[in-house]
């Protein structure tokens, strides 16, 4: 169960990123009174959220596993092992084995699975952080290739997580009857305003 409360906190986690980064650049009232502040630096801790957020966001719905190869204890020579990824799709393919579900249940974690899966497919940003941000896709970089763009938008992106939160609560509930994360962590705690707050401050200065 444990992988279920690490993936809950980690999603959260994104969640309040994407609201704090909303807030602070999605606007271009917002942007201007960043850049009266100091635009180089702005334009550098946007950058660095913006691409956290894409490479967070491929990380909780990567595959369930992927393969490594790695010198073997004994003989050294090098073996191919699994590498399990702390994704939805491994997290729901584990523990949905583990529970006896309904009709209902199973109807509702198929929607939620659906769901999730069409909200990835449509904001694309798997392949842009292979191709700008985890790699440099040369072709794309050069301008000899179509370049590569997500469809990340702050409303879509949170029904994605909000979407895979309900899917890991689900799970949560169908195994244990309760919904309740072991390690601690105000879910309720979303920052918002967190953002915003500081460009109040900004104002004063």
């Amino acid at each position: 169960m444990k992988e279920i409360d690490r993936y809950i906190i980690e999603a959260m986690r994104i969640r309040r990123n994407v609201v704090v980064y909303s807030e602070l650049f999605g606007s271009l009232e917002s942007v201007k009174q960043l850049a009266k502040v100091s635009s180089r630096a702005f334009s550098v801790i946007q950058r660095s959220m913006h691409d956290e957020v894409v490479i967070s966001l491929s990380r909780i719905f990567d595959k369930k596993y992927y393969k490594q190869e790695v010198a073997g204890e004994t003989t050294g020579d090098k073996e191919e092992v699994r590498i399990y990824c702390l994704s939805q799709r491994r997290v729901v393919s584990k523990y949905l084995k583990l529970a006896t579900l309904s009709k209902e249940d199973k109807r509702e974690v198929e929607v939620l699975k659906v769901k999730t899966r069409d909200l990835v497919s449509r904001l694309n940003f798997k392949r842009y952080r292979g191709d700008i941000v985890a790699h440099n896709n040369e072709s794309v970089l050069l301008g000899e290739a179509y370049p590569t763009k997500h469809n990340l938008e702050t409303a879509s992106i949170l029904e994605l997580i909000d979407s895979s939160l309900q899917l890991m609560f689900l799970l949560k509930r169908l195994l244990t009857g309760s919904t309740k994360v072991s390690s601690p962590v105000n879910l309720l705690e979303k920052w918002e305003g967190v953002g915003a707050d500081l460009l109040m401050q900004l104002r004063k200065i």
